[in-house]
């Protein structure tokens, strides 16, 4: 069925929001309601005070008391108490929480998260093995659950499997935003993707097999923001982390505990099968926008779920160790390494959201390493402090005629957060994109869009702004609204905007939580809508960024430590005449 689009425009104003059918930013971070109600605060506890909390049990269970019945925010405290080194009492505690949402709870996301969170609380209190037969009615409904799902995942039938790919397929059709444009991107219509994987299906197929095939018609697909999702799995990774180099695939970063690699080992195998070998068969299963980003994500996803079709159970992999070969100069030698949990490597990750730096008297530098961090409504406490902090960051820099912004590695989040931060580059208002839904009332269900009749409007910074060059360091994983930030720059600021790096992954588009195929129990999220540029007229989804100044990595750069992207910029810098030296 051909569904007639309709489009909005977002647009960053200075004063007020003007509807010219475009999604726009706003200046004034003291925003009003529709009835003039300020929306600078939350009902019960502050976003701040629940940030102190985040890991300590008994602070979140303080928390969790003064949030009504049928919060949101009470859910996610107690996700949070689950994941704060909880007691078993405690994380009963969190899941009977959790398991009070309503079955028909609305928004329509919030019944299916439900099932995705009580299901990891089982798998956790089974790996605690304290998941045992009790009169507790809460306790026995998670046992049940993990038995169905045992009984499903032992193996399914080419019906069960056919009729999770038709659900799929179905659910493309009448959902995804991208049918018709993905298909001259890729040169794969959905319908030929659907009968080439059909043809694969076999009489009885394993849950790794079944899943696989499914997940490779979803990479087929070739939209990083559409991806299915398994809550019945812990995956296990590599405790290191690898860069593609023109020398090879080495090793960059090391769980060191976990293995005696360090950073500047190629790879030459994993467990006797070649790395190329490995990375073809993760490629061939990661969603992603671009050809070239899917590669990188390919290779990054190795590290928190390496594709192995071993013996295993519904909740666990059984194999514990991995036999890396790696090659040293001329000498190639094997390391066992301990295979790692999804969690492993958030320790290792700087927990310093905005980070700036002294490149020189006329250089700065910010390092932005996400645009979510742990905040999902502009109109909050937390919020202002972060525009706040944004503010602060760039108070230092007018005096530099050139800027370096980091933005490597940053997966996107929050469009709010990422325009209010351009909007200290580039003066307000300016257009952001236009974005089309597949029809009215089929949308894109975010609290930072306004209804649709009033157009779409982001706060934006109202004071002086930067008026230098900008160097942006970019790669493979910038996505999403790491994609929105770098499309207003090379819109509205060419001139003064230069990136340095590689494409990025070039996503851009409404990530909504559709469903669980039926049979295989995957959750499946979707894009809904879609964005063009300001004019409506050309697509931003698989499309990225032109960058001025390709810089390749190389082994001798990680083992000397040495990070080319940065010096790169500052060459540019350096070699600038129009630049004060």
């Amino acid at each position: 069925m051909k569904v007639q689009p309709s489009s909005r425009s977002i647009i960053l104003w200075g004063t007020t929001a003007v509807v010219v059918g475009a999604l726009a930013v706003m200046a004034g971070c003291n925003a009003k309601s529709q009835e003039g109600e300020s929306v600078g605060s939350v009902a019960g506890p502050t976003e701040l005070q629940i940030q102190s909390a985040r890991g300590n049990v008994d602070a979140l269970r303080e928390l969790v008391q003064q949030f009504p019945d049928n919060s949101e925010c009470k859910y996610w405290l107690a996700v949070d108490m689950v994941h704060s080194n909880a007691s078993v009492s405690e994380i009963l505690e969190a899941g009977r929480i959790l398991d009070s949402i309503p079955d028909d709870a609305q928004p329509s996301w919030l019944a299916e998260w439900k099932k995705r969170q009580t299901a990891r609380i089982a798998i956790t209190l089974f790996e605690m093995q304290q998941l045992r037969p009790s009169v507790d009615p809460f306790q026995q409904q998670l046992i049940d659950r993990l038995d169905r799902a045992s009984d499903r995942m032992q193996s399914f039938s080419d019906e069960e499997v056919r009729e999770d790919l038709g659900q799929l397929r179905q659910w493309f059709d009448e959902r995804w935003s991208y049918v018709e444009e993905k298909a001259v991107q890729t040169g794969k219509p959905i319908d030929r993707v659907f009968v080439e994987r059909s043809a694969e299906i076999k009489p009885r197929m394993s849950p790794f097999e079944a899943v696989q095939l499914l997940e490779r018609f979803m990479a087929d697909m070739s939209d990083g923001h559409s991806y299915l999702s398994n809550y019945n799995v812990t995956r296990l990774g590599l405790p290191f982390r690898m860069r593609d180099t023109t020398d090879g695939i080495i090793v960059e970063s090391v769980l060191a505990e976990k293995c005696a690699l360090v950073p500047g080992d190629m790879v030459v195998s994993i467990d006797g099968l070649p790395i190329k070998a490995w990375i073809s068969m993760q490629e061939s299963i990661t969603s992603c926008s671009t050809a070239s980003a899917r590669r990188a994500w390919a290779i990054r996803n190795m590290s928190t779920a390496l594709v192995r079709d071993e013996q295993h159970s519904d909740l666990h992999i059984v194999l514990k160790s991995a036999d890396v070969v790696v090659r040293r100069g001329k000498v190639s030698e094997t390391v066992k390494c301990e295979l790692v949990g999804e969690d492993a490597w958030i320790a290792s990750v700087s927990t310093e959201w905005l980070h700036t730096n002294e490149l020189s008297s006329h250089a700065g530098y910010v390092r932005v390493p996400t645009w979510a961090p742990e905040v999902t409504d502009p109109n909050t406490d937390l919020a202002l402090e972060l525009r706040n902090e944004i503010d602060r960051v760039f108070e230092g820099f007018h005096s530099r005629p050139a800027l370096v912004v980091d933005l490597r590695g940053n997966m996107g989040g929050y469009d709010w957060l990422c325009t209010y931060f351009a909007s200290h580059l580039v003066e307000a208002p300016f257009p952001v994109y236009v974005l089309q839904y597949r029809s009215e009332g089929v949308g894109f269900g975010n609290a930072e869009l306004l209804p649709a009749q009033c157009g779409e409007a982001y706060p934006a910074f109202q004071g002086r702004t930067y008026s230098g060059r900008v160097f942006v360091l970019v790669d493979e994983h910038c996505f999403s609204a790491s994609d929105t930030f770098l499309n207003v720059l090379v819109t509205h600021i060419p001139q003064r905007t230069t990136l340095v790096g590689r494409p990025s992954a070039a996503g851009i588009g409404g990530p909504t939580l559709i469903g669980t195929l039926k049979n295989s129990g995957l959750s499946v999220t979707l894009s809904t809508c879609k964005a063009l540029d300001k004019k409506g007229m050309n697509l931003l989804e698989g499309v990225p960024a032109r960058i001025d100044y390709v810089v390749n990595w190389t082994q001798q750069d990680i083992i000397e430590t040495r990070d080319p992207d940065l010096a790169k910029a500052l060459d540019l810098i350096e070699s600038d005449a129009s630049l004060p030296q």
